[in-house]
């Protein structure tokens, strides 16, 4: 496989977060409890405010809101809302490591005895461009084949840049820097391998370079294959 040469400087800014308004606009929707973002790029931070009503006779205090991964925060204005009063329930998802149809829940618990969980739900399709620099694409290959790639990290900035740990989406994935300590101006090889005897169809599996970067400690790299028998 050819190597694909990275500017680690620019890949830092790539691979930072973006608001909703780079995602497509959704179309109009009614239900009060669900948002759907439409196409977002992968590794957007996607966010929307939900509406929370107390339409009951009593006050309503929410005890706690929880969500369904750590990918996906959320927080209530207010706690205690008085007969009709309403409060802002505010969602951010963040897509890094995601791909396709993709839903979220937010689950807000009440003291109320009719309705003691109110459940939201966020929907999102995640794409990834094709020109993406830092994803590798194999193309079709058959079932069982091992995969290997090589992206070259290189350190374009003034300081040191120490590697602290590799984690990809999967244990069908491994990869490894020949290099955890790059001065400035070097280079090193980030090895790839991906095992197909698994999967079917398309597949995307994600590799995380982890750095004491402290603007963006996290580097990530995509590999894709259509797998075929």
């Amino acid at each position: 496989m050819g190597k694909k040469y990275i500017i680690l400087c620019v890949l830092f800014l790539a691979t930072g977060c973006f608001t909703q308004g780079t995602a497509i606009e959704p179309q109009a929707q009614t239900d009060p409890y669900l948002w759907d973002f439409g196409q977002a790029r992968e590794g957007e931070i996607l966010k929307h405010d939900f509406m929370v009503y107390n339409d009951s006779e009593a006050t309503l205090k929410i005890k706690n809101v929880t969500t369904s991964c750590g990918c996906t925060i959320s927080e209530v204005q207010k706690k205690i809302l008085s007969s009709g009063e309403s409060t802002v329930l505010s969602v951010q998802f963040n897509t890094r490591g995601y791909f396709g149809p993709t839903q979220k829940l937010i689950n807000v618990q009440t003291d109320s005895l009719k309705k003691p969980v109110l459940t939201y739900k966020i929907k999102a399709e995640i794409i990834i461009p094709k020109d993406d620099p830092y994803l590798w694409d194999f193309g079709q290959v058959k079932k069982g084949e091992i995969l290997k790639h090589d992206f070259v990290l290189r350190n374009d900035s003034a300081q040191t840049l120490n590697i602290k740990e590799i984690t990809t989406s999967c244990g069908c994935t491994v990869s490894e820097a020949q290099k955890k300590t790059l001065l400035p101006g070097e280079s090193t090889v980030l090895s790839v391998h991906f095992d197909t005897k698994d999967y079917s169809g398309a597949v995307h599996q994600f590799i995380y370079v982890n750095s004491d970067r402290l603007d963006n400690p996290i580097i990530r790299f995509i590999i894709k294959a259509e797998v075929v028998k």
